[in-house]
């Protein structure tokens, strides 16, 4: 899901136009979007230097480095979904939370099959497999409900 996000961005921003009003005339100037650099989740900054520390370089030091970053996704889930529910208006609080039910009973169904899929196969790669992709699906939707927060602050700003 990750690539893809780059792969929309990348398509999205290969120019970047940036325009002002000279005169009576529109300038605009481009800028290769390449030159853009993304900015990381702290939590995605925190996972990579963890996992490229030499003495994490087994599976058991790839597997801790994952389940600590997976924790703090979880707490990171319910920090922002604690906000949301503390900015958002009434009516649009039943939604969200009927939202973030259905999406709980989601994440476990996936978490559930990649258990089980990934339980049937041999070797200790495996482990860190599942764990990954149980640290994506939180991961993704705490990057979701972050941008649904921010949105969500800006129009309380408005009102």
């Amino acid at each position: 899901m990750v690539h893809i996000h780059k792969l929309i961005l990348s398509f999205l921003l290969i120019t970047i136009a940036a325009c002002s009003h000279h005169k009576d005339e529109v300038v605009c100037t481009v800028e290769r979007a390449d030159e853009i650099k993304e900015v990381k989740h702290p939590i995605d900054v925190y996972l990579d230097s963890c996992l490229q520390n030499p003495e994490n370089y087994t599976t058991h030091g790839m597997n801790q480095c994952s389940l600590f970053a997976f924790e703090k996704w979880e707490r990171q889930l319910d920090s922002v979904v604690n906000e949301l529910r503390q900015v958002l208006p009434t009516h649009i609080l039943n939604e969200f939370d009927r939202s973030q039910q259905k999406w709980e009973a989601y994440y476990e169904a996936q978490a559930d099959f990649s258990d089980e899929l990934f339980s049937q196969s041999n070797g200790t790669m495996y482990s860190t497999i599942r764990i990954h992709n149980h640290l994506e699906l939180i991961r993704e939707r705490v990057l979701l409900l972050e941008s649904f927060l921010k949105e969500a602050k800006m129009l309380v700003e408005v009102e």
